[in-house]
């Protein structure tokens, strides 16, 4: 940044390759020291958060997207059976596919979630 355009120096840099390099080195340098420096004390104090925010991050994660695209999976099935029906028999559907949505959505689903859970050793609580 002081070496750069927007430092006091204000030198104008055209060279990517140039600076691709010598940000490399820089980096490399800087890791190279942190490894170094770093007591074992330290790492010590860092390894129990990091490892629990890493695992539980990517578990947020992966539940909420999981989620996220479940939800939308069951729109565009709806949508899909929607389609399907014709605007002059939509009175007569009307009750038949609102049931069937709800054996979808209530009983199907998670009897789905749960049969695949059991070879986890998953119990209901």
């Amino acid at each position: 940044m002081l070496a750069g355009e927007d430092g006091p120096g204000n030198y104008h840099f055209d060279d990517f390759n140039l600076a691709y390099n010598i940000g490399s080195i820089a980096l490399a340098i800087i890791l190279f020291s942190g490894g170094l420096d770093t007591s074992k004390e330290a790492i010590r104090k860092a390894a129990g958060p990091a490892f629990a925010l890493a695992t539980v991050g990517v578990v947020l994660t992966s539940a909420l997207v999981g989620g996220m695209v479940a939800w939308l999976s069951q729109i565009v099935m709806f949508l899909m059976f929607a389609l399907l029906v014709t605007p002059s028999d939509l009175g007569a559907t009307l009750a038949p596919a609102l049931m069937i949505g709800a054996i979808l959505m209530f009983i199907a689903r998670p009897m789905a979630v749960f049969l695949c859970l059991l070879p986890f050793g998953f119990r209901p609580r």
